[in-house]
């Protein structure tokens, strides 16, 4: 009986339909892996650590953009009455539907005026 070796285990893996019972991101990350090894190998790069990598980077492309649209989701809501109330406070008339966004870059405006004095 002879034994695979991790690097042929690999390669195996890389072949082999993925069960139904494997997640479905994780599918799409082994899909991933196996068309950045395709590429690389394409390029006459046959190091499956290379691919590791650039999977990697991708994901935290991907986590980037998310965590920036969310923010961005969160920016276009309405003001908080924190906001609101500081706005107030320093005489600042503002319309009803001012955004987060919108507050914060009044607020930043007025404290570097402020700092500056």
């Amino acid at each position: 009986m002879s034994a695979l070796s991790p690097r042929e285990q690999k390669a195996d893996f890389l072949g082999l339909e993925l069960s139904s019972s494997v997640p479905p991101h994780v599918r799409e990350y082994v899909q991933n892996y196996r068309q950045i090894l395709e590429a690389l190998a394409e390029a006459g790069i046959h190091d499956p650590e290379a691919a590791r990598v650039i999977l990697q980077e991708l994901g935290k492309d991907r986590r980037m953009r998310e965590a920036a649209e969310g923010r961005q989701r969160e920016d276009d809501g309405p003001a908080t009455d924190r906001q609101r109330k500081f706005l107030e406070r320093k005489g600042v008339v503002f319309p009803s539907n001012l955004t987060k966004l919108q507050a914060s870059e009044i607020i930043t405006k007025l404290t570097a005026q402020t700092s500056t004095k």
